[in-house]
């Protein structure tokens, strides 16, 4: 895979840890460090 654009990847990030945080809100500090 080559190397994600930084705007890019920044919303996805955010959108995922988003998504995530709904479904298991404990769990998104452990998968964000």
């Amino acid at each position: 895979m080559k190397k994600p654009g930084g705007p890019a990847r920044l919303a996805f990030t955010l959108r995922l840890d988003a998504a995530r945080s709904v479904f298991k809100p404990n769990n998104t500090r452990l998968l964000s460090s």
